[in-house]
């Protein structure tokens, strides 16, 4: 299940290193709606967490706040054992600003400057193999309220397949680092 994310912050990529921090939480819970199919599938929300922190980017620190919606439960702890389950849907979705904090408003995808968003779908088949890996070219993230408990928001994204996905998230936090290496075990872990 990729649920690697990149952001682009005063035009600087950030990719995958570690050293993030990240909000506590033992994730599982809140609630998730999402609307639309992707390439003929409907998402079938089964679990959702919220994580937020900053990083450090060529200098600069960079605030984020993100969530990820899985149609498998235990999302919190599966990241965890960096488990790899079969039939697996994600959509990761994340925002972030230049500075130390983040607050609630509404991010554009792919927008430049000092804030910005991403969203990637991605699903695996019956043999943990990826089936489709694919970021949203447009679209919002509007985040209503992030807590130590929670991240609360909306999404609304088109992706380059043609493909439109919108809904809701209300997920508790999980102790989750979005730049840290995701190495999955094996299948069906």
């Amino acid at each position: 299940m990729r649920v690697a994310w990149g952001l682009f912050v005063s035009g600087a990529a950030l990719v995958a290193c570690s050293g993030a921090t990240t909000t506590l939480g033992g994730g599982g819970g809140g609630g998730a709606t999402v609307t639309g199919t992707f390439g003929g599938t409907p998402f079938g929300v089964v679990d959702q967490i919220g994580y937020s922190g900053t990083q450090v980017i060529n200098g600069t620190n960079v605030a984020y706040v993100g969530v990820v919606i899985t149609n498998v439960a235990g999302t919190c702890a599966l990241l965890h054992r960096q488990g790899n389950p079969p039939s697996a849907q994600s959509l990761s979705i994340a925002a972030g600003a230049a500075g130390t904090t983040i607050g609630s408003g509404t991010y554009v995808i792919a927008a430049q400057g000092t804030q910005t968003a991403t969203a990637i779908y991605a699903q695996t088949d019956a043999t943990c193999m990826g089936k489709v890996d694919s970021q949203a070219s447009s679209g919002t993230v509007t985040i209503t309220a992030i807590t130590s408990g929670s991240v609360v928001g909306s999404f609304d994204l088109d992706f380059p397949t043609g493909d439109h996905l919108s809904g809701t998230f209300s997920a508790p936090t999980c102790d989750y680092d979005p730049f840290a290496t995701y190495t999955p075990g094996a299948c069906g872990s």
